[in-house]
């Protein structure tokens, strides 16, 4: 009798823990959070690479939900600086064409929904030969919440035969 009680009471008690196990790994992927990378940020110019001309950059990033918007201004020696604002849509493309070619520009989240990606690609014709030219820029957060780190990398053709690839890196500190 006294095996049998001590029997159930294991009994619930696994039960008990499987259900709570299960509960917590079908926490559906949609249920996760997104990081917030909103606010102003600030080129860390030691830590980046820059053109050598470049003296200053900053970025403004507003969020909300899945539309990201950056105001970025770049300032160099002897030019007035150069502004540019930027707009995203998680997880859709958006097509602009001209005589030189079309731009295709897609954003989508990171795995873990911590980083963000947004690929350039345009393609232009010229005597019939099409060539395309595209730049992948990975944003991400550090931890804290305080550096912004932005990794792209240009792949361009070159010869018809190889792509030529560029790879650089620019780290930003809230301000």
């Amino acid at each position: 009798m006294k095996h049998t009680v001590i029997r159930r009471h294991f009994t619930k008690l696994i039960c008990l823990f499987i259900l709570t196990f299960s509960s917590i790994c079908l926490i559906p992927v949609s249920a996760q959070k997104t990081v917030d990378f909103s606010g102003a940020w600030k080129l860390d110019i030691s830590k980046s690479d820059t053109l050598p001309s470049v003296t200053s950059e900053t970025l403004t990033i507003n969020q909300s939900g899945d539309s990201i918007t950056i105001n970025r201004t770049i300032e160099a020696k002897n030019t007035n600086p150069v502004k540019g604002v930027f707009k995203y849509t998680m997880n859709k493309s958006a097509e602009k064409s001209s005589k030189a070619g079309t731009l295709t520009t897609t954003c989508t989240w990171g795995s873990e929904l911590k980083s963000f990606s947004v690929t350039d690609s345009f393609v232009s014709e010229m005597n019939g030969v099409k060539q395309e030219s595209k730049r992948v820029s990975i944003y991400s957060l550090s931890d804290d919440g305080k550096i912004l780190t932005i990794i792209s990398d240009d792949f361009y053709p070159t010869d018809g035969k190889k792509k030529g690839l560029e790879h650089f890196k620019q780290v930003f500190v809230r301000s």
